[in-house]
């Protein structure tokens, strides 16, 4: 049986909003077991705001203004407005991918029938960067595109000698750097040297004490296809300590809980199963096993990993994780506080510690019992399982921030 996955959209925002949260999960970094995933994306999101897993590319976040300016140049007003802006996106699939650098290209295996188009990928970004000026969604901006004409034909109507802006007039930076001459006829996903300092500007400007920013404005970058981690960067010690302080966090919270996503598995690995699927399971048991191995050896004792755990301060995690958009239930800070007591107890011994098992088992039930999706319960979901759900490290965004560092510092070294 092929499971499926049916919602009612009751409007264009929503559909979005979920079409995000579907490709997340196609992200092994993105895949939240165990529900630590406010946890991490509130910190991903003072380390590199403006991002997310589903990005691709940096210049997409000049090219969804563009579309959006394009039809606006035409006049073209409500209902018209948000289906002309998609078909204008789906239109740039075909000049973007002909070039050698297609990576990232939205469309490039489904051409016209993509179900995600950037814009609603990058809307959340363009606000974090302060390059979208208005607190409107996207169908909210379509609906009041007309009020927009208004506003800027008052201000073009005025004659009093000087330019006058009305900031509610547009919805976005008057600074913007103009498209291509040939848009959108022609069009690839590298910077120009004027675009690159536009979206560097704006990034500093907007979060000046972030990660991102200090690389942003960096005047090279360290060789990014070496570094797996953001706290593996080579000049963390340069950074600020509030800066630091995070990455400590994060660092922490992305070594424990690989432990725990690892047992998680190990332990469905051994569950009651039908005998013509033990040689799998068997398999997808050793592997886990030598996973914890692992973990055990190379983070939790080789690398000092026990002595940070023991240090690590969860009450400063949870200050730095109370900020509007991501809520982190007392009952996940609990979970996490236990969890960490029954790896400095058993100095990573999960596998061995019924207490650890059963915390684990608690935790996946709890998340998922209301929806019957627990892999404890579900046997027809646990017969689909890879046997390796959520093993992913978390990265806090990590490998994507990198290609689109690499895109705006290629756009600097321009002339």
């Amino acid at each position: 049986m092929v499971s499926s996955l049916t919602w009612i959209a009751h409007d264009r925002d929503e559909h979005d909003r979920v079409n995000r949260i579907l490709a997340s999960l196609k992200q092994s970094e993105a895949r939240d077991e165990l529900g630590l995933g406010a946890v991490r994306d509130s910190l991903a999101d003072q380390l590199f705001p403006g991002t997310s897993t589903i990005q691709t590319r940096i210049r997409y976040f000049l090219i969804v203004p563009w579309c959006h300016q394009h039809i606006e140049s035409r006049g073209v007003g409500h209902p018209r407005f948000a289906r002309e802006v998609e078909k204008l996106e789906r239109d740039l699939i075909a000049p973007l991918l002909d070039h050698e650098d297609v990576a990232g290209v939205f469309g490039r295996v489904t051409g016209r029938a993509v179900k995600r188009l950037p814009s609603s990928v990058y809307w959340a970004g363009l606000a974090a960067w302060k390059i979208r000026k208005q607190d409107l969604s996207q169908s909210a901006y379509a609906r009041q595109i007309d009020q927009f004409y208004a506003r800027r034909k008052a201000v073009d109507s005025k004659d009093d000698g000087e330019a006058t802006r009305d900031p509610y007039a547009t919805m976005w930076d008057p600074d913007l750097p103009k498209p291509p001459a040939d848009f959108p006829e022609r069009l690839d996903l590298n910077l120009t040297h004027l675009e690159a300092e536009f979206l560097r500007d704006r990034i500093h400007a907007a979060h000046r004490h972030s990660m991102l920013s200090r690389l942003a404005i960096a005047p090279t970058l360290a060789p990014l296809d070496e570094i797996d981690f953001p706290w593996d960067y080579p000049t963390v010690n340069q950074f600020s300590p509030g800066l630091r302080e995070i990455l400590n966090h994060a660092q922490m919270l992305s070594e424990i809980m690989w432990g725990a996503a690892l047992l998680y598995n190990w332990m469905l690995s051994r569950l009651p199963a039908p005998e013509e699927t033990r040689d799998r399971l068997d398999e997808i048991e050793a592997a886990r096993a030598a996973d914890l191995t692992q973990w055990r050896e190379g983070i939790l004792i080789g690398t000092g990993g026990l002595e940070r755990l023991a240090s690590w301060d969860l009450v400063r995690l949870r200050e730095f994780c109370r900020h509007p958009g991501h809520k982190v239930t007392d009952r996940t800070w609990k979970f996490l506080r236990t969890w960490r007591e029954r790896v400095l107890l058993t100095k990573g011994q999960v596998e061995q510690d019924q207490t650890a098992c059963e915390l684990i088992r608690q935790r996946e039930l709890d998340m998922k019992r209301k929806r019957g999706r627990s892999r404890f319960k579900n046997d027809s979901l646990r017969a689909i399982w890879n046997g390796s759900a959520g093993t992913g490290r978390m990265r806090f965004r990590w490998n994507t921030v990198c290609q689109e560092l690499l895109d705006l510092h290629d756009g600097l070294a321009r002339t």
